[in-house]
């Protein structure tokens, strides 16, 4: 069914550069076209090159800003800046377009005609004798889910398909936004698969600088996150009351990627708290500074989707994930005696007193003999001893601190008995440390020498999950989602793990059946 996006757009016109080094201007009839898997096309043929000085040399070397230089009675070109234009413009019958960060490039330099084909990074379009726009619409590249309920009011003026009104709803700014698919099928490399479309909001407008101030672009991250699928867009444009095109902004928004995250709420989450909708409306009520550092720790979970890259990048990135919350959260540097019981405090204690006492033992010996390199070493011990059960900056145990001031009982669980049994003695903090250890600071994991590759893959797999319980209940969702751990998935509660879950529920073990 037609409907008024329209994503394919060829315009003819006018074309001008302005150059300030060497400054002068360049003209002539061009066409510009618009297409939604690629960056505008901008052609024009040279009819008028227009020095303001007179420049012994040629149209590339001028749009390439090399300044002539006179040594006697040879000339040789020095170039003085990155790119000579300082503004493009382009005048169509329909309106105009406007734009200040180009190069230029493939032309047909030293033919009649010149072609000029010049590349604008901050192309904007604004439609002639338009109205005053009423709703923004940014194209959605790579966005696909298998969850769009009928949101849409049909009588809504920007509604793709009146009969079949499907979308997500949910809020910025106080105000219903939609995202809507196109249902293209097939679908091309790098396609539109859908639209995302709200009303004007205060401080919104047609302007790139206000619209990053304003916009809370940190939706594209989250997206990514909920579906698996980075998102980007070719641009963003501004409509009147039937979804006419007033104004256009072409910038590239996000990063497109073939890899494919796991996907957290899909069409099995439905009702007013539970699935995408109610996840994004979650996030974007979230202070600013907080969705800032939460959209690169959403990045780094999709990123660290096990089986997306070998287990050791895969571990890199949920590692820096959970550094990002361990700095946000203030968890920093661990009181190793207060983790203690009060009888094992009282016993550590007295451990402490006779070590110290058996060390100064050992100082006076050493003196009495002379060993003055033993007294030295004894000393440092010693000064050492001192500050042994008080604190400690280990990732491990930061990272278990995290996750128990979570409410999330997972640490416990794992320590009662299969991280003793499978590694080695070690508890979950130990194991954790030693894996960050080797992935970030060495490189790489050794699994013929010292790694079990099951094992690793079900901590990954478990740190991964645990990375986006953290997410979800740092943006307030109450909804249920997919667990990224365990072999049998099902719509759960962000906090479905309990204190008599056992390790095989969490995805380790061979028989990891997903209960609650």
């Amino acid at each position: 069914m037609p409907h008024w996006f329209k994503s394919d757009l060829k315009f003819t016109g006018r074309a001008s550069l302005l150059c300030t080094l060497p400054p002068g201007k360049v003209e002539g009839p061009g066409i510009i076209e618009i297409l939604p898997n690629q960056d505008p096309k901008i052609t024009f043929q040279v009819d008028c090159f227009e020095p303001d000085e007179p420049y012994p040399g040629m149209l590339y070397t001028f749009l390439e800003a090399e300044v002539p230089v006179r040594a006697g009675n040879a000339i040789t070109f020095s170039k003085r800046a990155e790119a000579n234009p300082e503004k493009f413009h382009f005048e169509a019958e329909e309106g105009s377009f406007e734009g200040s960060r180009i190069v230029c490039y493939d032309g047909q330099f030293g033919k009649e005609p010149e072609t000029v084909v010049p590349h604008v990074f901050d192309l904007r379009y604004e439609m002639r004798n338009a109205a005053e726009p009423r709703y923004w619409v940014i194209p959605l590249r790579n966005f696909t889910t298998d969850y769009f309920p009928q949101a849409i009011p049909s009588g809504h003026p920007l509604v793709l398909d009146p009969l079949h009104p499907q979308g997500i709803e949910f809020a910025i700014d106080g105000t219903a936004a939609y995202i809507q698919p196109l249902n293209q099928q097939p679908a091309a490399s790098n396609a539109i698969d859908a639209l995302l479309v709200g009303e004007l909001f205060a401080g919104l407008s047609a302007n790139w600088e206000a619209m990053k101030k304003t916009f809370p672009f940190e939706l594209f991250s989250a997206l990514a996150f909920a579906t698996g699928q980075r998102l980007s867009a070719p641009w963003i444009e501004f409509g009147g009351g039937t979804g006419e095109l007033i104004s256009r902004l072409h910038v590239d928004i996000g990063r497109p990627s073939g890899e494919t995250g796991h996907t957290f709420p899909s069409r099995f989450h439905v009702g007013a708290s539970s699935g995408l909708a109610a996840f994004v409306t979650a996030f974007l009520a979230l202070p600013p500074e907080t969705r800032h550092w939460l959209q690169v720790a959403m990045s780094m979970c999709v990123a660290a989707t096990p089986g997306t890259s070998a287990i050791d990048d895969n571990l890199a990135f949920v590692f820096r994930g959970f550094e990002l919350f361990i700095r946000n959260k203030n968890i920093g540097r661990i009181d190793l005696r207060a983790q203690l019981s009060k009888e094992a405090a009282a016993e550590f204690d007295g451990a402490v007193v006779g070590f110290n006492s058996r060390i100064s033992q050992m100082r006076t010996a050493t003196r009495a003999s002379s060993n003055l390199a033993d007294d030295r070493a004894l000393e440092r011990i010693q000064s050492r001893l001192a500050n042994v059960h008080t604190t400690d900056s280990d990732i491990g145990m930061t990272m278990s601190e995290l996750v128990r001031k979570a409410g999330f009982p997972d640490v416990d669980i794992l320590d009662a008995s299969y991280m003793p049994c499978n590694f080695e003695g070690k508890t979950w903090a130990r194991v954790v440390s030693e894996l960050r250890q080797d992935t970030v600071h060495k490189g790489y994991l050794e699994f013929q020498e010292r790694h079990d590759l099951r094992r690793a893959f079900a901590v990954l797999s478990h740190l991964h999950d645990l990375l986006a319980r953290l997410i979800l209940r740092e943006c307030r969702y109450l909804g249920t989602y997919n667990p990224g751990s365990g072999r049998w998935r099902q719509a759960v509660p962000v906090d479905w793990v309990t204190s008599n879950h056992t390790p095989e529920k969490l995805g380790f073990g061979t028989s990891a059946l997903m209960e609650t």
